[in-house]
């Protein structure tokens, strides 16, 4: 019986998750934004190494966040004041 221990199960999750990236200009995002080199980026979805791999996509999973909070602040200045109160509860289980 062959056991895989957490270190090839991550390591499939993160090639895994390379495919679903893989023609969605994720790379070409990290490239442009100086993040990584064009082959490092492509590393990333290949997880040829995978503490750079993880790191890559806690960067990215901040930025977007980073990006939603900032939609969402900007969403709810621009509401009329009587909405402000009132949507606070439904606009925020909106967007989580």
């Amino acid at each position: 019986m062959i056991t895989f221990g957490g270190m090839h199960i991550e390591l499939a999750a993160l090639k895994t998750l390379g495919d679903w990236l893989e023609s969605s200009g994720w790379t070409t995002a990290i490239t442009e934004s100086n993040i990584a080199s064009a082959g490092t980026a492509d590393s990333f979805l290949n997880a040829a190494h995978i503490s750079r791999t993880i790191h890559a996509h806690e960067v990215t999973a901040c930025a977007l966040y980073i990006l939603m909070k900032t939609s969402y602040t900007s969403y709810t200045r621009s509401l009329p004041e009587q909405w402000e109160t009132h949507s606070q509860m439904t606009v925020m289980t909106c967007w989580y």
